[in-house]
């Protein structure tokens, strides 16, 4: 089966916006900016202008009629998405900071604290921070006294870490294990049986870890068809910053997202991608065409951070 990868002609802004686009922007952010509806990877390589063309394309989506509850805007931190939020704001009024914009697992937590008893969870579920999670690894990690007190045995951030990498990377404590502490390969078995204890403790008590919000929201999503389109219909643009640093959990909750309006926006830099050892994986960005063969790929290309030419 052939694919196709649709190139648009030139685009003008409706004469209805109030914000100069074409005029604030180079011919490629502008292209992105005001994209018609559809899948669109934007390549924004270092000091091409990738925030400006996000805040300038979510500033056109709510001054052309896209209500802004039902934008989402997915970032790595709550202040580079208020920071577009405000921008954009500036743009095209404040009905911008209205839209949903956060991290990933602040969005997934205020789905489960909504739809969590679909998946087990109890109404006053408690959220882990890194800190909380390694002490109840540590708990648990004492019943197992013999192992606990070898030398070699792997520490409460050790086994966090190992923990989370498998869930994020969606691979086997034996991979993690072998790729990043080979010097632990030997206590596998305990190893995997702290993580089965983990997770027990966790169910009976009420507590998600924040690998945990992601995973419970996919699952929700891929085994409760009604709620996934009910979700996915509030979700009638989906924006996301930095896809390059995705990982194959994170990419899965867009493509969900997404599932309904199929409008996506990604923006990121395969040469950028520097978060692998918290399981991002740019292989989400590169198979971005493979999974989504009806899309518009944009490049920004124009450094404005460089004094010399690159």
């Amino acid at each position: 089966m052939k694919r196709f990868v649709l190139k648009p002609e030139p685009l003008a802004a409706p004469a209805t916006t109030t914000v100069a686009y074409e005029q604030a922007l180079n011919q490629a952010q502008f292209r992105a900016a005001v994209a018609p509806p559809g899948k669109h990877l934007v390549i924004a390589g270092a000091g091409t202008g990738k925030t400006r063309t996000l805040v300038y394309r979510l500033a056109y989506l709510v001054e052309t009629g896209v209500d802004p509850r039902q934008i989402i805007l997915l970032t790595f931190t709550r202040r580079a998405a208020g920071e577009m939020m405000r921008r954009s704001a500036s743009l095209a009024g404040g009905a911008c900071e209205r839209v949903k914009g956060g991290t990933y697992h602040s969005y997934c937590h205020e789905l489960l604290r909504r739809h969590g008893g679909r998946v087990g969870l109890p109404a006053s579920f408690t959220v882990l921070d890194q800190d909380d999670a390694q002490t109840v690894i540590h708990t648990v990690r004492s019943r197992h006294a013999k192992s606990a007190r070898e030398q070699r045995f792997p520490s409460k951030r050790v086994l966090h870490d190992i923990f989370s990498l498998s869930r994020a990377r969606q691979t086997s404590l034996a991979t993690i294990t072998a790729e990043k502490y080979p010097q632990f390969v030997d206590q596998l078995a305990e190893i995997t049986a702290i993580a089965h204890d983990y997770g027990q403790y966790k169910t009976s008590h009420g507590l998600l870890d924040y690998d945990d919000l992601l995973h419970k929201v996919v699952h929700l999503m891929q085994n409760h068809e009604e709620l996934r389109l009910r979700i996915a219909s509030a979700c009638r643009h989906v924006l996301v910053d930095e896809y390059q640093d995705a990982n194959p959990i994170q990419a899965q909750l867009i493509d969900l997202l997404a599932s309904v309006h199929g409008n996506l926006m990604v923006v990121g830099d395969d040469a950028q991608s520097i978060y692998r050892f918290r399981g991002a994986d740019v292989t989400q960005m590169l198979d971005f065409c493979d999974r989504h063969p009806v899309h518009v790929l944009h490049r920004l290309e124009t450094n404005y951070r460089s004094r010399t030419p690159i």
